[in-house]
């Protein structure tokens, strides 16, 4: 059997990246050994080898999709390798590089060291680019400063072939419509005895055309653009009306099914601007996130002299579309023990084209019952009803015009409505409306803006349980000024940034910030119509006043074989001024659940080190939550990971008799848990189940929080008050 392989260096100083090179070369070897789960245990092997004998069937089937095939030493291939990583040092600019290598059999298993030499490797000395003089030559020029060969730099073939690219991309985007990566070639020079490389950058100009005897690269200019709606096939036969809007040709058969103004906002495409990638390629980009069109193709014509008639055929969406869905859930998330199950019905309605220019409306209702599988009284726990309409516009709805927007990326306005009833059978009946205007913009690929100027919450207490809840309330002071009769008003902003670049094995990171205001406006109001009276009241109740900061950071780090190892931190802190003196319940932060610390249930730790006997409890002013999570392949779509998570909240009130946020007391009250995980990761759909325990409980005494020496996975007294099932759609960050 193969076991491995392993890349030695004789010459490390000569590699500026080293772990990346090892990594490169061994990537680049055979045979490959046998994958291992989590770097361990070769699970895949050990699949074929117990279905081996199976040839049909579900015996079959694991063994051909899941198990692996021994890997066999293959003298043969060892060889070839060699020579491989030689011709690849060599396009690295290693142009004297040795590879030996030395195979060690042990228990009949193989195993292969290859020993790299690298020997100094070639500089790039200098970069000679054309002077012919010609209009394209001249505008080749202008991109010099952003060139991907840079006097100085070690030599890479790879250079070589990301600058024809690059300098085709940067021809199209200026005109040059039939421009190619063909057209540019190099002669390199490499006989100096300093090992130093001069490049020599050449610049084809086309053949002639038949009809044409001009042999220079010519600017593309836009002559027309038809915009052909409502057409399933790329074809302009059989249309009955021509509409002429601004620059734009709209060309259709029957009723008008997309008011004109439409496309003049989204296309970039425009008569009379040269021809450029770029623009096609974000016109084609804004057109399919409408959602109203399903297909969008986009094809041009050469006509007269150096120009380009643009046919842009859109094939619509389904302008209505309507859908169910049953779910049942595990809220509690119990592992063969106490908790909750819970079922819920939901219905979706969505227009996709509600005025003729891709606005959209949504109405979403849901109803859910959980039950209480252990209640001997009460077998309904909680009744939730929630409704919601909202219209999104795909611009900016304002008085004003805004300036300094990107045209490549597109704004849209939400004004959305709805309204929520929860019945939890054994504490209160409540209910939350909502009115929110939001803005919704990307700044650039990486920065994204939300903004909520308006946004308008009114929680009312319906019903309270005279024995549970009131009890509650009294010995609990804070709490039940935290769950009053709430009337929020305020705003909201959210920024979003991420280096991430798709399809790559780069390192990235994700951050996201919030930022909440509540109640300013209002008491600027209060202060000029009531100077020095009661609060100002709405509907006979006060107003909230706080602010509230959320932020989440993460980082993304991509190792070899398919496998990430992901850390999050993420923090909370609300603080009530004015006319508060706690922060609205509902705004309050909590831990635990398949999100957060997965080794607690929702809510299940928290504030501080306060026993956890009532969830409604456990919520607090301040979170510091943090998550490193190792993700590897099992095979195909399935994923694997394990984890470690760690968090709590506090209060931040001087009042609060218990969970008060002490700075010397906050790694003494910590909860930590641990598990691991299985993905079905469909790349745009992925079902999650996480097995997680705690390690760390924060409201034991001093002295006995951790608690390695209980764990006992056959017990099923431990599985049931510990051990915790999370389901759930999407990775958990």
């Amino acid at each position: 059997m193969y076991n491995d392989t392993e890349i030695v260096v004789t010459d490390e100083q000569h590699s500026d990246n080293l772990k990346g090179l090892k990594g490169d070369l061994k990537r680049s070897t055979y045979p490959k050994p046998n994958r291992k789960v989590m770097g361990l245990w070769k699970w895949n092997l050990w699949v074929y080898n117990r279905t081996q004998k199976h040839q049909n069937g579900i015996g079959g089937w694991i063994k051909e999709h899941i198990g692996e095939k021994p890997a066999l030493l293959d003298s043969s291939q060892l060889e070839a390798s060699a020579e491989k990583l030689e011709k690849k040092l060599f396009r690295k600019g290693f142009f004297y590089a040795e590879v030996d290598y030395e195979t060690r059999v042990m228990d009949k298993k193989a195993e292969t060291t290859y020993t790299v030499t690298l020997n100094r490797p070639y500089i790039i000395d200098k970069v000679f680019w054309p002077e012919d003089g010609t209009s394209s030559t001249q505008m080749l020029l202008q991109s010099k400063h952003e060139s991907l060969l840079e006097e100085g730099k070690q030599f890479d073939t790879g250079m070589l072939s990301g600058e024809r690219g690059r300098i085709a991309r940067w021809m199209n985007d200026r005109g040059y419509y039939s421009y190619n990566k063909n057209y540019i070639y190099f002669d390199l020079d490499s006989s100096k005895t300093d090992r130093t490389i001069d490049i020599y950058l050449r610049h084809n100009q086309p053949e002639g055309k038949e009809d044409k005897s001009d042999t220079l690269h010519r600017v593309h200019a836009i002559n027309k653009v038809f915009i052909v709606p409502g057409r399933k096939e790329d074809e302009i036969g059989g249309i009955t009306d021509t509409l002429f809007y601004k620059d734009y040709i709209v060309l259709q058969s029957g009723k008008q099914l997309f008011k004109p103004k439409l496309f003049d906002d989204f296309l970039l495409i425009r008569p009379g601007s040269l021809y450029s990638k770029k623009h096609h390629e974000y016109t084609l980009s804004h057109l399919l996130a409408l959602d109203a069109f399903r297909f969008v193709d986009i094809r041009y014509k050469e006509v007269g002299d150096y120009e380009l008639d643009c046919f842009i055929f859109l094939t619509p969406s389904k302008r209505m579309q309507m859908a169910a869905e049953v779910e049942v859930d595990n809220k509690s998330e119990r592992y063969f023990g106490n908790g909750f199950i819970g079922t819920a019905l939901s219905f979706n309605y969505k227009n996709r084209n509600v005025f003729k220019k891709a606005e959209q409306f949504h109405l979403d209702l849901f109803g859910g019952v959980q039950f209480d599988r252990i209640s001997t009284t009460d077998f309904i726990n909680t009744i939730d009803v929630t409704g919601q309409a909202s219209l999104i516009f795909p611009k900016f709805l304002l008085p004003f015009q805004v300036k300094n927007v990107s045209r490549y990326f597109k704004p849209s306005t939400q004004i959305a409505v709805s309204s929520n009833y929860v019945r939890r059978i054994d504490y209160y009946d409540l209910t939350s409306t909502n009115l929110s205007l939001a803005y919704d913009w990307k700044e650039s690929e990486r920065k994204r803006h939300i903004l909520t100027p308006i946004s308008l919450n009114f929680v009312k207490l319906l019903r309270t349980d005279e024995i549970r809840f009131d009890t509650l309330k009294q010995q609990n002071p804070l709490f039940a000024k935290s769950i009053e009769d709430q009337f929020i008003i305020g705003g909201n902003y959210t920024f979003t940034y991420t280096n991430r670049v798709v399809n790559t094995d780069r390192n990235f990171v994700f951050f996201l910030g919030n930022f909440e205001l509540a109640g300013n406006t209002l008491s600027l109001l209060d202060a000029a119509i009531k100077p020095g009276e009661d609060k100002l009241q709405i509907l006979g109740i006060n107003y909230s006043q706080y602010t509230r900061l959320n932020a989440d950071f993460r980082y993304y780090n991509i190792l070899p074989f398919s496998t990430s190892l992901v850390s999050r931190v993420a923090l909370g802190v609300g603080v009530p001024y004015g006319n508060s003196t706690v922060l609205p319940y509902f705004k309050q932060f909590f831990v635990g659940g398949p999100n957060s610390v997965r080794g607690f249930r929702l809510r299940g730790i928290g504030p501080g080190n306060t026993v956890p006997e009532n969830e409604l409890e456990n919520t607090g002013e301040l979170k510091i939550e943090s998550n490193l999570e190792y993700r590897f392949g099992v095979f195909s779509y399935i994923k694997g990971a394990v984890f470690l998570d760690a968090g709590n909240v506090w209060m931040l009130d001087k009042d609060a008799e218990e969970g008060r946020f002490k700075a010397q007391n906050l790694f003494a009250e910590m909860g930590v848990g641990t598990g691991f995980g299985l993905r079905l990761d469909f790349t745009y759909f992925i079902i999650r189940g996480d097995l997680a325990f705690p390690i760390r409980k924060p409201y034991l005494e001093e002295g006995s929080r951790w608690t390695f020496r209980d764990i006992d996975p056959l017990s099923g007294t431990w599985r049931s008050q510990n051990m915790t099932l999370s389901l759930a759609i999407g990775y958990p960050f």
